[in-house]
């Protein structure tokens, strides 16, 4: 018994040396190093060039993530820029993975800027990328147990909550002439999951043509989210749109102590709400 002791001790001393070794190992990995092999890699598969010219930290413990800064991604088999951020921050906290929960941490954007077109032939200039993700060979799935009865655990996923500033958004449609652009794009959110409650902000400039359009969104609030019951609530709302449509003045504003939505109904306390349009003279 004295032997059998001291072998379990042994085995477990071994256990924790190891998963301490590639803790420190892990902790201490210079991810930058890897920049190189990454960006070939992405132009191998999608003939695209990433530019990694910022550093990437990465975290271990109490959350799983990384930050990284300064990113860009051009169009495939050209030069022009399609996608690229300042700073993105992303984290999951790892003791919860152990009781089958996903809690994010706060997700960050920062400087996001993205460049949408559609061709005159109706395909997007992001297509390739859904069709090289389509077309990774899939995973072998495991074989079906036949017996036992079945234990299928609810994953149960949460946000901390979104930042985006300072962001960015075009979009052009090639063959109708439309086109929209979105920027001093702002977007805050409290925690975001099946049931959950927070605060929101949103402000974002708007410009485009047919129809021509220069307005500046703004709306603000408190939410609560139950995905399982299929409700909805807003509190504390406060909305306006100011600008031009088409040469002509617009104002419009939205305040509501309370809006309640549910799948089979909506109702609000003192909803108030205007417009106006005044044409061009």
């Amino acid at each position: 018994m004295r032997t059998l002791k001291y072998a379990l001790i042994a085995v477990v001393a071994l256990v924790v040396l190891v998963a301490g070794g590639a803790f420190v190992f892990l902790s201490t990995l210079d991810l930058n190093q890897y920049k190189p092999q990454i960006e070939q890699a992405v132009k191998d598969r999608t003939g695209r060039t990433l530019k990694l010219q910022g550093d990437i930290k990465a975290a271990l413990f109490p959350s799983l993530g990384a930050d990284i800064g300064k990113v860009s991604l051009t169009e495939r088999g050209s030069d022009q820029e399609f996608l690229s951020l300042d700073l993105a921050h992303a984290s999951v906290a790892v003791l919860p993975l152990l009781h089958g929960e996903v809690v994010v941490d706060k997700i960050r954007l920062k400087g996001l800027k993205a460049n949408v077109v559609k061709g005159k032939d109706g395909k997007f200039n992001f297509d390739d990328l859904l069709q090289a993700s389509a077309d990774q060979p899939a995973e072998a799935k495991p074989a079906e147990k036949k017996e036992g009865p079945k234990n299928e655990g609810t994953v149960k996923f949460e946000v901390a909550g979104v930042d985006i500033e300072d962001s960015s958004a075009s979009y052009r449609d090639l063959a109708s002439g439309k086109s929209l652009a979105v920027s001093g794009l702002r977007l805050s959110t409290g925690r975001l999951g099946e049931r959950a409650d927070g605060k929101l902000q949103f402000a974002a400039a708007l410009k485009g043509t047919n129809p021509a359009l220069d307005l500046k969104a703004e709306l603000r609030g408190d939410y609560r989210v139950d995905l399982g019951a299929k409700t909805y609530v807003l509190t504390k709302v406060d909305g306006s749109v100011k600008g031009t449509l088409e040469k002509n003045a617009i104002e419009a504003t939205l305040t509501a102590p309370s809006i309640d939505i549910s799948a089979d109904k909506a109702s609000g306390e003192a909803v108030n709400a205007s417009f106006k349009l005044k044409g061009a003279r």
